[in-house]
């Protein structure tokens, strides 16, 4: 399906395996496009089933998501079922807590930061304990997604912001598009350092932050000038002729995209 619609995949279509969803801010740019993805169906051969078609529609279920006018908004259910938990007994049941967390991790900021005491309880197999901070993170959370943000719809136009933290266990990254001086955010990324890279120098940490947000979001990086918000030197060290080799192949990683660095202090409150 990727094949099919390749020219229409991110301009105006989503697709995830066999489910497409066809998106437009106006009702004639709607028809247009309507026609040319059954233009592409009947090239190809293709048949849809009408009992899992819907047409005209404002809004609905995709990828587990809610896609309405607003942007992109979190399934209450999924928080719900995050909510009513109760505190895990065993690590069975922090995996499931983990599972449901990470399932939501687009619109959660920090989550890998926040969750670190719920997450350490994974590697320990013996001496099962729910720890006060375990009863906080988990406390704020549930409160947290009482109300989810919306993540606002990707404006193809407007420059991607992203801003990048570091915690002792974690990296965070958010990337956010401005209109009228307002910054909007349109998704959050984060998780657990290796044991290894909590050794990295604090620029590694960063530079490793935003190659973690290149990969995940690779596609929105390579149709944007991404602008890297940030207070330590990740341009300088990146172009320097002597750098280590997981540096290295980072500068070649992130060479193929448009980014631009500016000085900014970078806040932890901020995501």
């Amino acid at each position: 399906i990727n094949k099919v619609f390749h020219q229409q995949i991110r301009r105006n279509m989503k697709v995830y395996v066999d489910d497409m969803v066809v998106k437009t801010t106006s009702v004639e740019d709607h028809a247009a496009d309507l026609a040319e993805v059954f233009s592409q169906i009947r090239k190809h051969n293709m048949r849809l089933n009408p009992e899992k078609c819907v047409f005209s529609v404002q809004g609905g279920k995709f990828f587990g998501f809610m896609i309405t006018s607003r942007g992109i908004e979190a399934n209450l259910e999924k928080c719900k079922a995050i909510i009513q938990m109760q505190s895990p007994q065993t690590v069975k049941d922090v995996q499931r807590l983990t599972g449901r967390l990470v399932s939501m991790s687009r619109f959660i900021p920090r989550l890998a930061d926040k969750a670190g005491p719920i997450f350490t309880l994974l590697r320990k197999s013996k001496n099962f304990e729910w720890t006060d901070q375990c009863k906080e993170a988990f406390k704020n959370f549930k409160a947290f997604l009482t109300t989810p943000p919306i993540l606002q719809r990707l404006d193809h136009k407007a420059d991607l912001l992203l801003y990048l933290v570091v915690a002792e266990g974690a990296i965070s990254a958010v990337v956010v598009q401005e209109h009228q001086k307002v910054q909007t955010p349109i998704y959050f990324i984060s998780r657990v350092l290796q044991d290894i890279e909590k050794q990295y120098q604090m620029i590694e940490k960063l530079a490793l932050a935003l190659v973690t947000a290149a990969r995940r979001l690779r596609p929105y990086f390579q149709s944007h000038q991404v602008v890297i918000k940030t207070d330590y030197p990740i341009k300088q060290i990146l172009r320097k002729q002597e750098l280590a080799r997981q540096m290295i192949a980072w500068s070649v990683k992130l060479s193929e995209f448009d980014i631009q660095y500016v000085n900014h202090p970078t806040n932890s409150h901020q995501l």
